[in-house]
């Protein structure tokens, strides 16, 4: 009975001792358990950065675009404003150029306001017309209309004599004019009337 005893008393020790081992490892797990789920990985903190960059990426992104429609708005509003004006000018500008053409047609015979609007621009009737204002010289109209017929006398020769004056002032318009379309450089007009002044010569 007292070995088993004395036994019993030896093996304590170690059983204390294996007990007091175990309970340190276990102690030691939980702390390192503890510290890890204190302390987040690199691959946390890596991730975490991450998608605070993007967040902000995303902010700027939205000023960007925010800016940019900003800018378009006012670059639409802008290019309206201009074709409205350039659509204005336009409009007062073929106004005037109808208004040379008519002033100019009333000076020739041979072209309409229509036609001289088609065939000269803006420039070009400006210059004429200002050219033709500088040199521009009112002339009547032939007296043949308003010639009476003679009531004596030999009938013929007072018709010969009338048609003869007739075509001389006629010749002698038609030479001013030339002169003047040739100044003015209207070609067109020029050569109708060398062919008319040719039919009376």
């Amino acid at each position: 009975m007292t070995e088993e005893t004395e036994n019993t008393t030896e093996e304590s020790p170690a059983s204390a001792g294996n007990d007091d081992a175990s309970l340190s490892e276990d102690v030691d797990e939980a702390e390192v358990e503890a510290d890890e789920s204190k302390t987040p990985t690199d691959t946390e903190n890596v991730k975490e950065e991450a998608e605070v960059a993007e967040s902000e990426n995303d902010v700027e992104e939205v000023e960007v675009d925010d800016e940019s429609a900003q800018t378009e708005a006012e670059l639409r509003k802008t290019i309206e404003a201009l074709e409205s004006e350039k659509a204005e000018l336009r409009g007062e500008l073929e106004s005037v150029r109808l208004e040379y053409a008519e002033r100019l047609a009333e000076d020739t015979e041979f072209f309409e306001a229509e036609e001289l609007a088609e065939k000269y621009t803006f420039d070009e009737l400006k210059e004429k017309f200002d050219e033709a204002e500088a040199s521009l010289v009112l002339e009547s109209p032939g007296q043949e209309e308003s010639t009476p017929a003679p009531q004596t006398g030999d009938v013929e020769q007072s018709e010969l004599s009338t048609t003869d004056d007739g075509t001389d002032e006629e010749i002698s318009a038609l030479e001013s004019k030339i002169e003047r379309y040739d100044e003015m450089g209207w070609d067109a007009a020029r050569t109708d009337a060398e062919e008319r002044l040719a039919e009376l010569r």
